[in-house]
C-alpha cells in the first residue's frame, strides 16, 4: 500500500515538474502565435482584429517596442488617434532612436487639434534638448565612456612620450577629450530626464475641460483634445494635475487621461 502511494506521489511530482518546465515555453509559443495572428490581421486591413490580438498581449503584461508600434499603427488606421499616439509614445519610450516610430508619431501629431507652442527657451537649452533627443541616453552614455577612455589613453601617451611635441599634443588631447566627456555627460543626463519622465500622459477624451481645482466645481481654464501630450505631476481624488508644453497648468479627470 505504501509503495503504491509512493509511486503515485512520484508520478504527481514528476507531472508537476514537467508542467513547470513546459508551461512557460508553451505560453511563449502561444503568445508568439497571437502576435503573428495580429500581424496577419493587420496585413489584411482587419484593424479591429489586430487591435484585439495585440491588446490581448498587452493586457497579459507583454512589453515590446514592436508590439506597441504595431498596436499604434492599428489604432491609427482605425482612426483612434489618442490610442495611436499613446502606443507610439510607449514604443518611443522603449526605443527612442527608432526612426519609424518618430516618423509615425509626428504624422499622428499633425492630426491633434491642440497646437501647443512650447515655452521659449534660452538658446543653449534648445541645443541641449535637441542633442538629448537626437539619440538615446544609453548611446550618449556610451560616447561618454569612449571619451573617458580616449582621455585615459592620451594621458598614457603623455607619460610615455619621448618628444616635447608629442607631449604637447597628448596634453591638448587629454583636456579636449575631458571637455567633450563633460559635455556628453550633461547631454546624457538631459536625455535620461527627457526619456524617463514617469508621469507623462495623453488625453484620451475627444475634448476635456481643464479645471482650476480637482473637482467638477472648479473653473474651466482651457480645453484639451484627444492626443494632446502633457506632463503629470500630482494626483488627487480621481483628478490629475497637468502641465502643457506652453506652461499652462490645471486639473483633468483621471478617466480622461492615460499615462504613457
Amino acid at each position: 500500500m505504501e509503495k503504491r502511494i509512493s509511486t503515485k506521489l512520484f508520478i504527481f511530482f514528476l507531472l508537476v515538474g514537467i508542467t513547470a518546465i513546459v508551461s512557460p515555453a508553451f505560453s511563449a509559443g502561444k503568445e508568439l502565435d497571437v502576435y503573428h495572428q495580429g500581424n496577419i490581421a493587420y496585413q489584411k486591413s482587419d484593424y479591429t482584429s489586430a487591435i484585439n490580438l495585440y491588446g490581448e498581449l498587452v493586457r497579459s503584461g507583454n512589453i515590446s517596442t514592436e508590439l506597441y508600434f504595431n498596436l499604434g499603427n492599428a489604432y491609427f488606421k482605425s482612426d483612434s488617434l489618442a490610442k495611436a499616439i499613446l502606443f507610439y509614445e510607449r514604443a518611443k519610450k522603449l526605443s527612442p532612436d527608432d526612426e519609424d516610430i518618430r516618423v509615425n508619431l509626428s504624422i499622428a501629431a499633425l492630426r491633434v487639434v491642440d497646437k501647443i507652442d512650447p515655452l521659449p527657451q534660452i538658446f543653449y537649452k534648445r541645443w541641449l534638448l535637441g542633442l538629448a533627443t537626437w539619440i538615446s541616453a544609453d548611446s550618449w552614455s556610451g560616447i561618454f565612456l569612449i571619451l573617458l577612455w580616449l582621455a585615459f589613453l592620451s594621458s598614457m601617451l603623455y607619460i610615455f612620450a619621448r618628444t616635447v611635441m608629442l607631449k604637447k599634443i597628448s596634453f591638448i588631447l587629454i583636456f579636449g577629450f575631458l571637455f567633450l566627456a563633460g559635455g556628453t555627460f550633461l547631454i546624457a543626463r538631459e536625455s535620461h530626464a527627457v526619456n524617463n519622465l514617469d508621469l507623462q500622459g495623453v488625453v484620451m477624451a475627444s475634448s476635456a475641460y481643464i479645471k482650476s481645482s480637482p473637482d467638477e466645481k472648479g473653473s474651466d481654464l482651457f480645453i484639451l483634445h484627444e492626443g494632446a501630450k502633457v506632463d503629470v505631476f500630482e494626483t488627487m481624488n480621481g483628478w490629475q494635475k497637468i502641465r502643457t508644453a506652453n506652461g499652462s497648468v490645471g486639473w483633468i479627470a483621471k478617466s480622461q487621461l492615460e499615462i504613457i
